[in-house]
């Protein structure tokens, strides 16, 4: 498993989630100009995506995962990750992406 943390998205300066991932290893990430509707891949196959532990389903990246607003981090788990979230017969065998938002917090906290 490979974490990118908060810190790490913000000193790439990433704006999205595959700017956030180009420097995880065995991770291709889709190009700029596909957008929406292009897929990760893990190790040459297809990677499932998860947010918060839960499964997208559907076409991956229309769940809008290239904005990281409220990202605390993103998690890759490599290889066959069945024993880790059930899958079946339809578990990746290249792992999978998480995408952790941020808990909400008692005080409010401001970006500028």
């Amino acid at each position: 498993m490979q974490v990118v943390p908060r810190a790490v998205i913000d000193d790439q300066n990433a704006r999205s989630a595959a700017e956030a991932l180009e420097n995880v290893s065995g991770v291709e990430v889709p190009e700029r100009q596909e957008g929406l509707l292009s897929t990760f891949f893990i190790r040459g196959f297809e990677a499932d995506l998860y947010i918060d532990g839960s499964p997208v389903f559907g076409q991956t990246n229309v769940v809008d995962s290239n904005t990281l607003v409220n990202v605390e981090r993103i998690e890759v788990i490599k290889g066959p990750s069945a024993t880790l979230f059930g899958g079946g017969t339809g578990a990746p065998l290249g792992g999978l992406i998480n995408v952790v938002p941020k808990s909400p917090q008692f005080e409010n906290a401001y970006t500028f």
